[in-house]
């Protein structure tokens, strides 16, 4: 957890999920959990890569779904599988896995 960013959060439209992505981004400052929103204009696929380049150890990605069922899509570093998960339950495995470390 000595990343600079801990979460990294990629909204699919800037525009249409921003205000999501800010309101987790807001939860997880709360919990102490250092993350970013990527809003620049790169393509979702751009965005992703580079997230994974910068070592970031969760990129969520942020879609009308995800709004929908007020719930994170993400991935770990290392890993290619894409986990869903509803966003407290996400919180608190972030701040479990704080502890341990």
């Amino acid at each position: 957890w000595l990343s600079p960013v801990q979460v990294n959060i990629i909204p699919v439209n800037n525009e249409a999920h921003y205000s999501y992505c800010k309101e987790l981004m807001d939860k997880l400052l709360e919990e102490d959990i250092r993350v970013e929103i990527d809003s620049n204009d790169e393509t979702l696929n751009k965005k992703i890569k580079v997230s994974n380049e910068m070592k970031n150890p969760y990129t969520v990605v942020i879609g009308d779904k995800e709004i929908e069922n007020n719930s994170v899509s993400f991935r770990k570093l290392g890993s290619r599988e894409q986990n869903i998960m509803k966003t407290n339950e996400f919180i608190n495995m972030l701040k479990n896995e704080i502890k341990q470390d």
